[in-house]
């Protein structure tokens, strides 16, 4: 069974043995800074094309992929609140 958020985007979870800067390098340039709750180790990107978010915390990858626009919109909005309140 596929995991998906509270939202319905579908989760995928992997790891990488690159730290944040190497990580965050190797990101294409259809990928955008969203949020952060600690620079040094944690960042959510977006890609607008695709409706996806990857979040790099401490080597863990999380990408969710929206099933629409309004998904993808509600994403975002859920990882600024988390950092907000971090």
């Amino acid at each position: 069974m596929q995991e998906t958020t509270q939202y319905g985007s579908t989760i995928q979870r992997e790891s990488t043995p690159f730290s944040i800067s190497g990580f965050e390098a190797q990101l294409g340039s259809e990928w955008s800074f969203l949020t952060s709750v600690n620079p040094s180790h944690h960042s959510v990107h977006i890609n607008r094309s695709s409706l996806q978010l990857i979040t790099f915390c401490e080597g863990d990858v999380v990408i969710k992929t929206a099933p629409d626009i309004s998904t993808f919109v509600q994403e975002q909005m859920y990882e600024l609140s988390f950092a907000a309140k971090h």
